[in-house]
């Protein structure tokens, strides 16, 4: 029998707080990556929302922001590698809010979605402007905007693929219905509507979605051609599928998540949605919830059911949400932005392969990032991060220098 006194007792002590020490460093050591950061544009804008897309057809991607501000009303987009800034439009709609982008014509150049005239603390002045805009030719000319419908409080808009085939449709999303008083306290319904991408006709995805739909997200959810598109709102996130039967266009909705259950009756659901895949193979959903809050989750699938786990509970704003695999170990990662109060943007690592645990890394202070998005900018095969503030009013890349 081994006893505190035996020297071979205090061999196994050593050896046992050893691996015990080594397998917290293995816990605490996560892939981390360094990151350089670039700034894009002079500073002082306020930026809403960043778009990644070749916006030139040279095969680098570029950034196209979006400005939350009735005094700026231009609209550019902004040349990698050197960030020289071009000018959409000149007279934009008053609050050009976020963009879709689509070469619709094949022409190699993107056409432009807008979705504009976003009046959050004045809902009956909201005009909800949706333009398509096209350029003319050359990156310094004025692109054509075209305005093809209005529809209060359009708050996002996103291209999506129906069935693998190229054959898109234009979705949009208000954040309330037209005869909202206020986005936070909405009984109503809120419409989620679909225009073909000409903007010539809209048809309805779902009419009766009940209260708020802050964030909407397209994306191959169920790894077969064609997109889906996710909603995020008062009820929860919605998985809405597009599917061609007998020659017209139907949509299925799916209530995947009822996300946060507060005490009252608007303090519940989903702000925002995003999806990520493991390593293994298994997808995963990142939310906001609730509203506006500063509490992140990520849920893991179990054959239909999702598994909820908290990752973070101590930012106060967070509004920007990206994931993407950013050290190459094949699992992806989550960016979060704090949009107001404190300027914060976090990148967060699972801190093994079950996922259930996330370990953050401070991105940027300075930073209150109210949109992320992750691409490959200079071609060195790793994915970085654009961000932009909207309070912090900046605009930055993040250069991924690898582990």
């Amino acid at each position: 029998m081994l006893t505190p006194a035996s020297p071979k007792y205090g061999s196994l002590v050593v050896i046992a707080l050893l691996a015990f020490a080594l397998s917290i460093q293995a816990v605490i050591a996560v892939e981390a990556v360094k990151f350089k950061v670039h700034q894009v544009g002079s500073q002082g804008i306020p930026i809403y929302q960043v778009r990644i897309v070749d916006m030139n057809g040279d095969g680098l991607p570029d950034i196209l922001p979006t400005i939350a501000s009735f005094e700026e009303r231009r609209l550019s987009w902004f040349e990698n590698p050197g960030w020289q800034r071009h000018v959409i439009t000149k007279v934009a709609p008053p609050v050009g809010l976020w963009t879709a982008a689509q070469d619709l014509d094949g022409d190699g150049i993107p056409e432009i979605a807008l979705a504009a005239g976003f009046t959050p603390f004045d809902v009956e002045k909201a005009s909800g402007e949706l333009f398509l805009l096209q350029h003319q030719g050359s990156t310094s000319a004025l692109w054509q905007e075209r305005l093809f419908d209005r529809l209060s409080m359009s708050h996002r808009v996103e291209f999506i693929d129906i069935d693998g085939s190229g054959d898109r449709l234009l979705v949009v999303s208000p954040v309330v219905g037209g005869s909202a008083e206020s986005l936070e306290v909405y009984p109503g319904t809120t419409p989620l509507v679909y225009y073909t991408p000409d903007g010539q006709h809209q048809g309805s995805i779902k009419s009766d979605i009940v209260g708020y739909v802050h964030g909407m997200t397209a994306v191959d959810f169920d790894d077969l051609p064609g997109d889906e598109v996710l909603t995020a709102g008062l009820q929860g996130v919605w998985l809405h599928k597009p599917q061609r039967k007998e020659g017209s266009l139907q949509w299925t909705s799916e209530l995947l998540v009822p996300g946060f259950k507060g005490p009252t009756e608007f303090d519940r659901g989903a702000s925002d949605v995003r999806v990520g895949k493991l390593v293994d193979g298994r997808r995963f959903l990142l939310t906001v919830e609730p509203f506006h809050s500063g509490h992140a989750f990520v849920y893991l699938q179990n054959g239909t059911a999702w598994t909820r786990y908290q990752i973070a509970d101590d930012l106060t704003y967070i509004h920007a949400l990206a994931i993407g695999d950013l050290n190459g170990d094949g699992s992806d990662e989550i960016i979060l932005g704090n949009r107001e109060d404190v300027f914060e943007t976090y990148v967060y690592y699972a801190t093994d392969d079950t996922a259930t645990s996330w370990r953050r890394h401070l991105l940027d202070d300075t930073m209150g990032g109210t949109d992320c998005n992750v691409a490959d900018l200079n071609r060195d095969e790793r994915l970085d991060i654009v961000c932009g503030g909207h309070y912090s009013k900046n605009l930055r890349w993040y250069e991924n220098l690898g582990k």
